[in-house]
């Protein structure tokens, strides 16, 4: 009986942190805005004129034009260029994965 009892209790404990993880996927505008932010700012680093061709690209969708990918699967989501992660995203939370 108790053996039962405890696996009960992993099931909702499983369940409850995988509909944590679920309804806190990120969205792909906020990988979006993360990636374009760490391109401005890749951007400034490297120069003005990198930094202009940053800033006139903002009026565009330059992430989509750039054949970006967004991947969710369901509990975590990607952003992927041309087969490389760019973003990682899970808990609300989206991270880039630099060089």
């Amino acid at each position: 009986m108790a053996e039962s009892k405890s696996t009960v209790v992993y099931w909702i404990l499983a369940a409850l942190i995988a509909g944590l993880l679920f309804f806190t996927n990120p969205s792909r505008e906020a990988h979006k805005t993360k990636a374009y932010a760490h391109m401005q700012q890749k951007a400034q680093k490297e120069g003005f004129w990198a930094s202009v061709g940053a800033v006139t690209a903002e009026g565009v969708d330059a992430l989509e034009l750039a054949g970006i990918e967004y991947h969710s699967y369901l509990l975590g989501s990607t952003l992927t260029h041309e087969g490389k992660t760019v973003t990682i995203g899970v808990l609300g939370t989206v991270w880039v994965v630099d060089e």
